[in-house]
């Protein structure tokens, strides 16, 4: 069966688009993984303590604060500053420079 859409590698996408496009899953990849850990690991070892044992402490903190929300905060903090300063890229965008479009200067004509 044949249909008139132009496959995946014949649309002509602005480069802008698939960088920002690249860019969006990795943040929403990273956001869903912290996500899931912080909650995952917060619920399973903060809500699962027996309140006859004492509490256990990492760094005068409870364990499930320092490993549910401390130790991915700074994982996270990592990979996104490694991110934003290898992987992202700066593209130029497209000048309008068509006269209705231009700035005034300031000048009375």
């Amino acid at each position: 069966m044949s249909s008139n859409r132009p496959d995946d590698g014949d649309a002509d996408l602005d480069p802008v688009f698939v960088s920002s496009l690249r860019e969006s899953k990795w943040i929403l990849i990273i956001w869903f993984a912290n996500f899931t850990w912080v909650i995952g690991f917060s619920l399973l070892a903060g809500y699962d303590s027996d309140p006859e044992q004492p509490l256990a402490t990492t760094l005068g903190m409870p364990r499930w604060v320092v490993w549910g929300v401390f130790f991915p905060w700074i994982v996270t903090v990592a990979l996104t500053s490694w991110f934003a300063l290898t992987q992202m890229a700066d593209h130029p965008l497209e000048d309008d420079a068509s006269p209705d479009n231009s700035v005034d200067s300031g000048e009375s004509v």
